[in-house]
């Protein structure tokens, strides 16, 4: 019974397609990716048709996390940049491994936290310090000793990570030192 219900699924999914009723090829497609049980390549299959109804309809975010999920990183990207889906773009960029664009876009999109994380995986630890630093003076962390002892921490760990001084080590001691307090 649900072999026929994928079968016609996927035959209502095509006819659709291919009359350009793209909103009801959409709708079959995703009723037919909530089948986790079928083969692979079919789950893949669908899953990126359903992507190509998203981009279709100028739907381009949504399209881009179906071509985030199937690990298509080239796909996503493009549909995140069409739909200026800044977040979602950075976040694609990440896993990637394209640390220092999504950095800077996080920055942009005011996600101080991710832009210091990614810089730090992009081996940029001077701006990495600097936004930790930025994130220990946030006023809205002014109640809670455990996220400026964290955001403390952090900005030692990066300045630890500077090119070696007395001066940036006695830096990495004094932001590990304040972390410390904090938690105290």
């Amino acid at each position: 019974d649900e072999i026929v219900s994928i079968e016609s699924s996927l035959s209502a999914a095509e006819l659709a397609e291919a009359r350009g009723r793209y909103a009801d090829a959409k709708w079959h497609y995703r009723r037919l990716i909530a089948h986790a049980q079928v083969i692979n390549y079919e789950y893949e299959e669908w899953a990126q048709r359903l992507a190509k109804m998203y981009t279709l309809l100028g739907r381009h975010k949504e399209a881009g996390l179906v071509w985030l999920y199937l690990r298509f990183f080239e796909q996503a990207r493009t549909s995140f940049e069409k739909g200026r889906a800044h977040l979602e773009l950075a976040h694609c960029l990440a896993l990637g491994k394209h640390w220092v664009a999504a950095a800077r876009i996080f920055a942009q999109e005011e996600r101080p936290v991710l832009s210091a994380i990614a810089y730090e995986e992009g081996k940029d630890h001077q701006k990495a310090y600097e936004l930790w630093k930025l994130v220990g003076q946030d006023a809205r962390l002014s109640a809670s000793s455990y996220e400026r002892a964290l955001a403390q921490f952090n900005a030692g760990m990066a300045a630890a990570k500077l090119e070696r001084s007395e001066a940036t080590a006695a830096m990495a001691r004094r932001h590990i030192v304040a972390a410390q307090r904090l938690l105290e």
